[in-house]
């Protein structure tokens, strides 16, 4: 779906700075604007930074862009995309490339919910929008997470933002998921973690009276046959001394 360009005033123009692609042919231009974003990360992450310098660098980028062509937003659906930090890098890296082959820049970001669009979204803010509509689009449905293009870039006179669906929309951030996520993936290993270590000392603990009774019963059956070795050999004593009687009596 294609919008006009979103303003330096955006709230969700490099919301995801995290994970945002910077999509710039020239890499001196690129570096630069990377570097400018770092610091703006950094002094996000500060909760007594009252001035992070973000609606700055948002309009230099929007001002770099322009002279580069007219500068548009495409919203592309990905409502089955998975959170996942492997699979995100994987899915950025492959837009990157194909996204610059077509001259398409500017800023991507991964959305998961916002007041808007109230589900997953690849927000694409640059030049040739309409060309990284389809190209996002394409990519979304090779990883699976839609159906088909038509169903990914949607129809925008069928859209109504959620916000006037519901007025108590709130935005949900892509880092804070991908760490629940991670948190619940460790959660969960741990759980299994310590459910397999039970069930390991369990096994030990049964190996081990296997291991004792065996040994007992080896000890028994020795006990036994050495019982039964002497048995004979007292039995073929006794004969013996029975044969000398009857020989002596001769």
């Amino acid at each position: 779906m294609l919008q006009k360009a979103r303003s330096a005033n955006s709230k969700s123009f490099l919301r995801e700075l995290e994970f945002a692609l910077i999509i710039i042919s020239d890499d001196n231009v690129r570096s630069y604007f990377l570097q400018k974003l770092a610091e703006v990360f950094a002094k996000r992450k500060k909760p007594d930074q009252l001035f992070t310098g973000e609606k700055a660098i948002k309009k230099e980028i929007l001002a770099y862009l322009n002279q580069k062509g007219e500068i548009r937003t495409a919203n592309v659906w990905c409502r089955n995309i998975d959170i996942n930090i492997k699979d995100i890098q994987e899915l950025n890296a492959v837009l990157f490339n194909k996204l610059l082959t077509a001259k398409a820049e500017g800023i991507l970001e991964i959305h998961l919910q916002d007041r808007e669009i109230n589900s997953p979204h690849v927000q694409f803010v640059g030049t040739n929008a309409h060309i990284a509509e389809q190209i996002i689009a394409q990519v979304l449905v090779d990883f699976g997470y839609e159906s088909s293009i038509e169903s990914a870039i949607g129809r925008k006179d069928e859209f109504i933002p959620y916000y006037e669906i519901d007025e108590s929309a709130r935005t949900a951030k892509l880092d804070d998921m991908i760490e629940y996520v991670e948190q619940k993936e460790k959660r969960e290993f741990e759980a299994y973690s310590e459910k397999f270590d039970k069930e390991s000392k369990k096994t030990q603990e049964l190996l081990q009276k296997i291991k004792e009774r065996t040994q007992s019963l080896k000890k028994s059956i020795q006990s036994s046959d050495e019982l039964f070795k002497q048995d004979i050999a007292n039995r073929r004593n006794k004969l013996r001394r029975i044969r000398r009687r009857i020989f002596k009596r001769k």
